[in-house]
């Protein structure tokens, strides 16, 4: 009787595709790794959970709502300001003149405070919407997301380098091998295996949502106003903007984990094959940057003509993302010209008008900028390379990448000799 498709013949009894998938599975859970990366997970969001909780509470303290929070938050600023301007006055021996001038300079900059909370409130108002702050539930959301999601995005990468290597260094890679199953079918499994292991830390990270919104419920209108060149206001939601770049992370650790994948089909030492991929993401990353700015950005900015087929080898590589589409959030942010971003954006840019407010100046008044946007910080240079590349193209590109690292480490797996 013919043996079908999905099944291997082992010692007279069939063996299905699935069954290989279920061992792999069972070395991922077996291994004594992976009881220590339980108990860091917990640690790690124990404390975010806990940080969350002393965030939450403090801002309620001072507020019930998210205008109300920035309006205190200005006020605690000015309070501020007049302290230190009756300090410093007070600890120098001036004359009526130069009195009379730290009293008009502190006035000055106590108008100048006050002009800024009427102008930013006064947007929120028009607009409808709450700011970005920690009375919402989505400040919750992206805290406990980038919390845990960040180390078990490592947990993954870790076990797509093991799945590959451990075989060799516990020295079982030949019984694997001389089994009558095919090598194809096993890297298969293994593929599967890990894809199954991915998908159960998303859903671990993505309980961050149902905590959110059952320890720490609260505003869901919160949102980003930035402006445009001529002025305009726009409103980016802060749940829209939090889930576009959380799909952008997924797709990020997808390359990242068979990265690591492939890197251990080929190099099958453990220790090779987390230095390599490590050093090579964040070294290459560094090292693109700095070749991108002495052969585009500055021979471009001084007059010189840049080939195009320079700037689409920036486009195309793999290190532009860093595992991570974020720089097109980013740069569709600020897609219709914008100045900076309004609640505190980490890159500030000059602008025609409309409301340009530093991070500087927000922290100055002891406003805290949403944590999705410190994943941002570094995105300047990134977006300059991108070009006119749309978001679906930079999936593309990323996708492609990601199947060109799994056929190399196809090819290394079923060539390695033994």
């Amino acid at each position: 009787m013919a043996v079908p498709a999905h099944e291997t013949v082992v010692y007279g009894r069939r063996v299905s595709f699935w069954a290989l998938v279920q061992n792999e599975l069972l070395k991922i859970l077996r291994r004594k790794e992976i009881l220590w990366f339980g108990l860091i997970l917990l640690l790690v969001f124990g404390i975010s959970f806990a940080w969350t909780w002393h965030t939450r509470s403090s801002a309620r303290a001072e507020a019930d709502s998210g205008l109300r929070y920035w309006e205190v938050k200005f006020e605690q600023s000015i309070e501020k300001t007049r302290q230190e301007y009756s300090r410093e006055m007070g600890e120098k021996d001036l004359t009526p003149e130069q009195k009379a001038e730290a009293e008009a300079a502190r006035d000055a900059a106590v108008a100048q405070i006050r002009a800024e909370k009427d102008r930013m409130l006064g947007a929120y108002r028009e607009k409808g919407v709450s700011p970005a702050t920690p009375l919402s539930v989505w400040w919750h959301v992206d805290t406990l997301w980038h919390a845990t999601f960040g180390l078990l995005a490592f947990f993954v990468f870790a076990e797509g380098v093991m799945i590959q290597t451990s075989e060799f260094s516990d020295g079982t890679v030949r019984l694997l091998f001389a089994q009558p199953v095919s090598r194809t079918r096993i890297y298969f499994a293994k593929t599967i295996s890990l894809l199954l292991y991915l998908a159960a830390a998303l859903v671990l990270a993505a309980l961050s949502l149902l905590v959110s919104f059952v320890f720490f419920p609260g505003e869901s209108n919160a949102a980003i106003l930035w402006s445009d060149r001529q002025g305009n206001v726009h409103v980016l939601p802060y749940d829209r903007a939090l889930f576009r770049l959380m799909g952008t992370e997924v797709l990020g650790e997808i390359f990242f984990v068979f990265l690591g994948f492939s890197v251990g089909a080929l190099l099958v030492k453990t220790v090779y094959a987390f230095a390599f991929t490590l050093l090579g993401i964040f070294g290459g990353k560094t090292a693109q940057g700095i070749l991108f700015l002495t052969t585009v950005l500055l021979p471009g900015a001084s007059g010189e003509k840049v080939p195009e087929i320079v700037r689409w080898v920036f486009r195309v590589s793999p290190l532009t993302y860093s595992g991570n589409l974020g720089p097109f959030l980013f740069r569709d942010l600020l897609s219709a010209g914008s100045s900076s971003l309004f609640s505190g954006g980490e890159t500030v840019f000059t602008s025609q008008g409309g409301f340009a407010v530093s991070a500087g100046q927000m922290s100055q008044w002891g406003i805290e900028s949403p944590p999705f946007l410190n994943s941002l910080s570094d995105a300047y240079l990134q977006v300059q390379v991108l070009g006119n590349i749309s978001l679906w193209g930079g999936v593309g590109i990323l996708l492609a990448w990601t199947v060109a690292l799994w056929l190399l480490g196809y090819i290394a797996f079923v060539r390695r000799e033994v």
